[in-house]
């Protein structure tokens, strides 16, 4: 399992290359911010194209689920709506039951 700081560390290192800062600066910035050397950063900028296309993977994969949580929101919603203006238990109930 990718440990969480190592990828912190490589979506810093992506965004401010892609930033178009140098990969010496932001190598020598992330040393510093995270206690390593700079040549493990280094080695580890020399095999991006193993870890790139998952990071980029996981950046879709954010707007997916926030797309998902924000229509289970919106369901939510409309059930307490219905909770809310139901005329008695039964039509309560069932409109708490809208989202399963």
């Amino acid at each position: 399992m990718l440990d969480l700081v190592l990828l912190k560390r490589r979506v810093e290192m992506l965004d401010a290359v892609s930033t178009g800062l140098h990969p010496s600066v932001v190598v020598s910035q992330l040393a510093s911010k995270y206690g390593i050397s700079e040549r493990a950063l280094w080695s580890d900028w020399e095999r991006r194209r193993s870890w790139v296309p998952f990071v980029l993977g996981l950046g879709k994969f954010a707007g997916f689920a926030e797309g998902v949580g924000q229509k289970l929101e919106a369901v939510q919603r409309a059930a307490w709506s219905v909770y809310l203006k139901a005329s008695n238990e039964i039509r309560r109930y069932s409109g708490l039951n809208a989202p399963r």
